[in-house]
C-alpha cells in the first residue's frame, strides 16, 4: 500500500494510516515548514516505510514565498515558529495566517529575511503571492514610501506606517504531484491525502490535467473555502475543478475532511452536490 501525505504537520494523518493499516509499503511525507519538517524526521526517524521531504505541493515548480500563521498575542513570545504549527500556505489571503496578515494598508507587500539582508517583495498574484522582490530601499521608492516610515520587527514581521505587514520568513520548494509519482516510478498510489491551506484545488487540478488520476485509487482533501478571502478566482477554480470530476465520472475517487481524521465521500457534501449536473 502507498500512501502520499500532503501537508503532513506532525503527522497526525501519517500515524492513523500507521494505525489502521497493516500493509504499508510506503509513505511520502510533504511538509513545507521547516521546523516540522525537523519534527518529522526526528519522529519517523529509523523507520524504513517512511520518506519524508521538505517541500511544497502545487500545480507550478520553483520556489515560493510560505506564508506562516501568526497571531499576535498566542505567538508574541515564541513566533509562530514552533512544531505543530498548521497554518503555513503558499496562499497570500487565506485566514489561518492570522489577522496581521489582514491589514489591508500593507496588503502589496511582503517581507522576507534572505542571508545578505532583508527584501521587500511587491505582491503580483495575490491568490498566490508571487511577488517581485528587491531591497527596501528600493521597494519602498515604488511605494512612495520613506524610510522612517518602515520598522523591522521579531519573527520576520515588518511595519509600514505602523501597520504590521506580512509575516513571510521563509521560501519553500514546490514541485507538482504528477512529477513526484513519476520520478519515484509509482505505478499506483492508494491514498492521497491533500491538507494545504488553500491549495488542495490546485493539486487536484493538475492531476487532472496531467491525466495522472489513473494513478491514484482515493484522495482525501480538506475543502478550505471558508479560509479563501479572496474568494472569487478561489471559487471559480473550485467549481472547475469539481465540475471536472464529475464529468469525468472518478467522484468515488474522493473523500473530503469533516473532521479531524473524520472523511465522508464527496458526492454526499452539499458543495458538490450544489455544483449540478
Amino acid at each position: 500500500m502507498i500512501i502520499v501525505d500532503v501537508g503532513a504537520c506532525v503527522g497526525l494523518f501519517t500515524d492513523f494510516c500507521l494505525n489502521k493499516y497493516d500493509n504499508i509499503e510506503k509513505i511520502y511525507l510533504f511538509e513545507p515548514l521547516k521546523i516540522n519538517y525537523d519534527f518529522l524526521c526526528e519522529k519517523y526517524d529509523g523507520n524504513e516505510k517512511i520518506e519524508i521531504y521538505n517541500y511544497a505541493i502545487s500545480d507550478f515548480t520553483g520556489r515560493a514565498p510560505l506564508f506562516v500563521k501568526y497571531e499576535k498575542e498566542t505567538d508574541k513570545e515564541t513566533g509562530p515558529y514552533y512544531v505543530g504549527n498548521a497554518g503555513s500556505s503558499l496562499k497570500l489571503k487565506t485566514n489561518n495566517i492570522g489577522q496581521s496578515s489582514q491589514d489591508s494598508a500593507v496588503r502589496e507587500a511582503i517581507y522576507h529575511e534572505a542571508e545578505d539582508g532583508p527584501l521587500i517583495g511587491i505582491i503580483t498574484d495575490p491568490v498566490t503571492g508571487r511577488a517581485e522582490w528587491d531591497k527596501p530601499e528600493e521597494v519602498l521608492k515604488k511605494m512612495a514610501v520613506q524610510e522612517n516610515d518602515i520598522e523591522y520587527g521579531p519573527y520576520g514581521t515588518l511595519k509600514i506606517r505602523g501597520r504590521t505587514a506580512f509575516l513571510i520568513n521563509e521560501t519553500t520548494s514546490v514541485i507538482r504531484l504528477a512529477n513526484f509519482l513519476k520520478w519515484k516510478e509509482i505505478k499506483k498510489a492508494d491514498i492521497v491525502k491533500i491538507d494545504t491551506e488553500g491549495s488542495e484545488y490546485d493539486i487536484i487540478g493538475d492531476i487532472l490535467t496531467n491525466n495522472m488520476i489513473h494513478k491514484i485509487d482515493e484522495i482525501w482533501f480538506e475543502d478550505h473555502e471558508n479560509r479563501i478571502s479572496e474568494t472569487a478566482k478561489f471559487k471559480d477554480k473550485r467549481k472547475a475543478v469539481l465540475k471536472e470530476i464529475r464529468e469525468k465520472e472518478i467522484v468515488e475517487k474522493f473523500v473530503v475532511q469533516k473532521d479531524h481524521l473524520e472523511y465522508v465521500p464527496l458526492q454526499e457534501v452539499k458543495f458538490f452536490k450544489d455544483i449540478g449536473e
